[in-house]
């Protein structure tokens, strides 16, 4: 792994914590309708360097937070630069089905519609390819996150128990 990738902030790097974390439940857990999911594609287009961000759009938008510092601050942090694609949010169908598979067209080539839930984002994701199995392991602890991807903790609590790799899992 290149030093540049494994500079690639996570979640937890998220500077909108410092703000917003008041609004989190007490667990911890990001409702995921504040949830932003943003990933690179290695060269042969499979998944890597995955961070699930909480950030409070519709708390925002309610405050008029139009040009609230950060705004620009989680910008610079999961920027262009940093990450290519994106889904969450910010897109106006996230949620929509309550995290149920989305209704058809589906991507051929994952059989998912980005943007409409995590479940369905993981799920296209994983359809892709993970780059390496430590970069699916980042997935998951990214998606677990998620107060709506318990599927993701308890996938954690699985591999930690036991001496499966995640490559002899999936």
């Amino acid at each position: 792994m290149h030093n540049q990738e494994a500079q690639r902030p996570t979640g937890a790097d998220n500077p909108a914590l410092d703000w917003f974390r008041h609004l989190l439940p007490e667990d911890g857990l990001y409702p995921a309708e504040d949830a932003m999911i943003y990933w690179n594609r290695d060269d042969k287009g499979r998944i890597k360097n995955v961070a699930v961000v909480f950030y409070p759009r519709k708390y925002m938008a309610e405050k008029n937070y139009d040009d609230h510092p950060v705004q620009m601050m989680v910008s610079a942090c999961y920027s262009k630069e940093s990450f290519f694609n994106s889904s969450g949010n910010c897109s106006s169908y996230w949620m929509k089905y309550d995290n149920k598979k989305s209704p058809p067209p589906h991507d051929p080539e994952t059989n998912a519609n980005s943007g409409f839930g995590p479940n369905e984002d993981f799920a296209g994701l994983k359809a892709l390819g993970f780059a390496s199995p430590e970069e699916e392991h980042r997935a998951i602890k990214e998606f677990a996150r998620i107060r709506e991807c318990q599927w993701a903790r308890d996938m954690l609590l699985s591999l930690a128990a036991s001496s499966f790799s995640l490559e002899e899992m999936f």
